[in-house]
């Protein structure tokens, strides 16, 4: 393993400035997993135990209370062992999208799944559909009705990934295939994203070098995205082939 895989969980207060305290673990430790919330509870789902292993990766979501410090527990499975997923949610609904699985080795490539949990309920994933375009290392933001999936990646040969600017996007409460939402700025996979009731953020990523971008889009209305501005400095610590 090229770097250390750890189950550490952190939390912040949002409203005060300040330095992470440890909340507590997750039930393993991996990376490349995604991760949803409700207003109380938070879910991760999937993964991988060794970073660049294909027989490692994992189903297993867990999660937490928000409001409660400690460790995570078992929520359920994912229908399948992916790796680098994206979630997100409304209230009451999670949706897992892409990450790839042994069916793609030795290629890092997504069987564009779509799958979802009732965050207050625990049990296993069902499916809600397929991706407009299936990949990897995606960004992933909502608004109370809607997911949207930025950007990500697939390899065409070994070794070798072709990152995509597309968007897609789902009606989280409406099971169902992911359309076509519009076009990021730029090719760009190992997004980070976020949203607030109207609008969503894209920033970083591969492309293929690391880049600062950030980009936005108004959740419900399809279009191109726009650029926003720049992150302060270039993030990312992920070697290229992931």
């Amino acid at each position: 393993s090229p770097f250390a895989v750890v189950n550490t969980i952190d939390y912040v207060t949002i409203t005060t400035l300040g330095n992470a305290t440890d909340f507590g673990d997750l039930t393993q430790a991996r990376t490349g997993y995604g991760s949803a919330a409700s207003s109380t509870r938070g879910v991760f789902g999937g993964g991988k135990i060794a970073p660049l292993a294909f027989a490692n990766i994992q189903s297993t979501i867990d999660y937490i209370e928000i409001q409660s410090t400690g460790n995570a527990f078992d929520f359920g499975d994912l229908n399948d062992t992916i790796g680098r997923p994206s979630a997100t949610s409304d209230s009451t609904r999670a949706v897992f999208a892409g990450g790839y699985n042994q069916l793609t080795a030795p290629l890092f490539n997504s069987v564009g799944d779509l799958q979802y949990i009732t965050i207050s309920t625990k049990g296993n994933a069902a499916t809600f559909g397929n991706q407009f375009f299936g990949r990897y290392g995606m960004g992933a933001a909502a608004s109370p009705t809607r997911a949207i999936y930025f950007g990500g990646g697939y390899e065409s040969s070994p070794g070798t990934v072709t990152n995509v600017n597309l968007i897609d996007y789902v009606t989280i409460q409406t099971l169902g295939d992911a359309k076509d939402f519009g076009d990021l700025t730029e090719k760009s996979r190992m997004i980070a994203s976020c949203a607030n009731s109207t609008r969503g953020l894209r920033a970083a990523g591969r492309a293929p070098n690391r880049v600062n971008t950030i980009d936005y889009v108004t959740i419900a209305s399809t279009g191109d995205a726009i650029n926003f501005g720049e992150l302060a400095s270039i993030l990312g610590l992920f070697p290229a082939s992931l």
